[in-house]
């Protein structure tokens, strides 16, 4: 052969009489040994080309096939953000009487934004590309309260509030991209686009709330609180004669502490509410539009969107019951709050998927009921406190458990989202966020059957097989903070315990070679991707499981719990533990996780030091966020890392490494 490798470089090249098992295995050895950061840094800043360790050998210069360079996707398939924004407001409170005044305000939040995005020539992703995306948001709130304040008598005081809230909203947005790639490398302009540009993409709507409410809370000797509240909303975004919508609540407070003569208890407070509340749609989700398409010859022809849109939406509507105790003890050095709620949601606006035989992918509509009850616990305290010294210690755990009550037209599951792989599904009688794919065979004993022929899982024929939630089981953090004179420092750790993740990166990355369970050496001391032989000379590895020994009545695989000595080919694409052969099982993590979320280091000028100045507190900061994840079961990515904030939670595609953040900040009171 008259292949030659460059390992520096990371490629090859060849001429006539090419042996491309031995020339991969001298490449794929090297790789396996150096394929870490720094070798691909080295690479990288030595030729900047994108040298990989993934490579294809068809063509004649090994090139990237299924993952970049890191550092060539960091220096040359970047993304930029920028966003200037304006918030403020003005107010105005006008005395009527020492019990009643008048108050007026107008908030403004608006911003806009540029966002680009870049695919360079020479990368995985095909064709290369540019593109660029403005929007542009404006916030009114418009204000006006009555507002009462008054002691009726030494033991009652009324409080009340009359008043009105306008809301308008305006969002737009511009979308253009290059068309077949660019033409020349890191040139980021629409205009180095290889074919004529399609039409920029527009979005726009205005929308809309009129709200009206009212609110009285009665107080009686300090120690008991009776609070009622209503509010009715008209929505522009819902459809027109029946977009009213009310919700109101009450709730009550019963400081018994005042009824205690200690000093150890310092504050003993019981209280309880009841809430109904309302939500309306999302904008331009009534009436379906259609979508201009690239003229043909000049001929204007449209499209019906992909989402249905539904002009008969209601509003949801959520109703709460909530139970709680707060106390503090020791002047205020300890204490804790504990509390019990119990939340129904009805009529909840979803964005569904459909199968696309009718037409369409997404279907808006309001679907079904679902219930949230749980338990929510703050506790803190100074085990150490002097005149110059303190440490405090804040705990707050939570556990919430979903349940997924009715769905519209009697269905028993829902599905939220159709997925590569898989699927996010709200089940009758289940959490909400039911992952659910292909699965493994088991025994009665809950071993993996493998099939004896190929030394692979046997999957099951159903991928409709339930997987579990994304939901946590709970969460939990604890905050530490160590206080001396005007220095502070403190520390937050984040829990996570339970919930499930799909990884669709590790489900072809495990086909694709990206990952090291993937190379190295088997228990032969043999490289793993070395065909299967007989002899001691064979690659591949031995799955844990037991072996199949025959099939019951109705054709399921059984087992007499003979564990497996059957060894499965690792040599391409088609192994054991990627997306051809593997059960959609294999790939659904614990979500759980151990963070170290927060450090903060803070120190606040005394009032001697800024005595004679206009300054009337001055403090420095400096905060850093996401700054280590302590424990994980989710290999090779953030447990947090995902494709939404929605429906489609437990799911990763894509993702890269979280970020540690760093900041300074400067607080000054005047």
């Amino acid at each position: 052969a008259t292949a030659s490798f460059n390992k520096t470089t990371g490629k090859g090249r060849y001429g006539t009489g090419y042996d491309s098992q031995n020339f991969m295995q001298t490449a794929r050895q090297w790789w396996q040994t150096n394929v870490d950061m720094k070798a691909q840094k080295d690479a990288f800043f030595k030729t900047r080309e994108n040298a990989t360790w993934n490579t294809s050998y068809i063509d004649e210069d090994l090139h990237a096939i299924y993952h970049d360079n890191f550092y060539w996707m960091r220096y040359n398939n970047y993304e930029t953000d920028l966003r200037n924004r304006l918030i403020g407001n003005v107010n105005l409170t006008y005395e009527v009487t020492d019990w009643l005044n008048v108050f007026g305000r107008a908030t403004i939040d608006t911003y806009s934004g540029n966002q680009e995005e870049r695919i360079n020539n020479g990368s995985t992703s095909s064709p290369s590309n540019y593109s660029i995306f403005n929007e542009f948001y404006t916030q009114n709130n418009y204000d006006l309260q009555f507002q009462f304040d008054k002691d009726i008598s030494e033991d009652l005081n009324v409080k009340a509030i009359l008043g009105t809230n306008i809301l308008r909203e305006h969002y737009s947005s511009l979308f253009a991209s290059t068309n077949g790639g660019i033409n020349i490398d890191g040139l980021w302009a629409l205009s180095n686009s290889v074919n004529s540009i399609n039409a920029p993409t527009q979005y726009e709507y205005t929308s809309g709330t009129n709200g009206y409410f009212a609110n009285v809370s009665l107080g009686f000797k300090r120690m008991l609180y009776l609070e009622g509240s209503y509010r009715l909303d008209i929505a522009s975004t819902l459809p027109q004669g029946d977009n009213e919508y009310d919700y109101y609540g009450i709730s009550g407070s019963f400081l018994f502490s005042e009824l205690l003569n200690t000093d150890f208890i310092n504050l003993g407070k019981l209280r309880m509410g009841y809430a109904k509340t309302g939500n309306a749609a999302s904008p331009l989700t009534l009436f379906n539009t259609f979508d201009l398409n690239t003229p043909v010859q000049g001929s204007p022809s449209a499209s019906l969107p992909s989402t249905n849109n539904n002009s008969n939406l209601a509003n949801e509507e959520s109703t709460e019951k909530e139970i709680g105790l707060e106390m503090m003890f020791a002047q205020r050095r300890a204490g804790f709050d504990l509390s019990f709620y119990d939340k129904t949601s009805s009529d909840l606006l979803t964005n569904i998927s459909v199968t696309s035989a009718i037409g369409y992918s997404g279907q808006w509509l309001n679907a079904g009921e679902l219930q949230n009850k749980g338990i929510e616990l703050a506790l803190w305290g100074s085990p150490v406190k002097t005149n110059d010294f303190e440490w405090r210690i804040d705990l707050n755990w939570a556990k919430n458990e979903s349940k997924v009550l009715s769905l519209p037209k009697g269905l028993k599951n829902l599905q939220l989202a159709s997925l590569q792989e898989g699927s996010i599904n709200a089940t009758v009688g289940e959490p909400y966020g039911m992952i659910r794919g292909s699965n493994f065979e088991f025994d009665d004993n809950g071993n993996r059957i493998i099939n004896q022929s190929n030394g692979r899982y046997l999957v099951t024929e159903s991928e409709d097989e339930n997987l579990g939630s994304f939901q946590p089981e709970w969460k939990g953090g604890i905050n530490n903070r160590f206080s001396y004179k005007n220095l502070s420092l403190s520390f937050l750790i984040d829990i996570q315990k339970g919930g499930n993740v799909f990884s669709l990166d590790t489900w072809y990355g495990m086909a694709t070679g990206l990952y090291p369970e993937t190379a190295g050496t088997n228990e032969l001391g043999n490289p793993t991707r070395d065909p299967l032989t007989s002899g001691q000379d064979s690659g591949g590895i031995i799955l844990e499981g037991v072996a199949q020994t025959g099939t019951d009545a109705d054709g399921n695989p059984t087992s007499d719990g003979t564990p497996n000595t059957v060894r499965t080919d690792m040599s391409n694409f088609a192994n054991a533990l990627g997306y051809t052969r593997a059960p959609t099982a294999l790939h659904v993590y614990d979500a759980g996780f151990v963070k170290l979320r927060e450090v903060s280091l803070a120190y606040s000028f005394s009032k001697e030091t800024l005595k004679g100045t206009f300054i009337k507190g001055l403090t420095l900061s400096a905060i850093g966020r996401n700054l280590w994840i302590i424990d994980k079961s989710i290999p090779y990515s953030d447990p947090e890392a995902g494709l939404s904030s929605g429906n489609v939670q437990g799911y990763q595609s894509g993702a890269y490494p979280s970020t540690k953040d760093y900041g300074f900040s400067v607080k000054l009171q005047f």
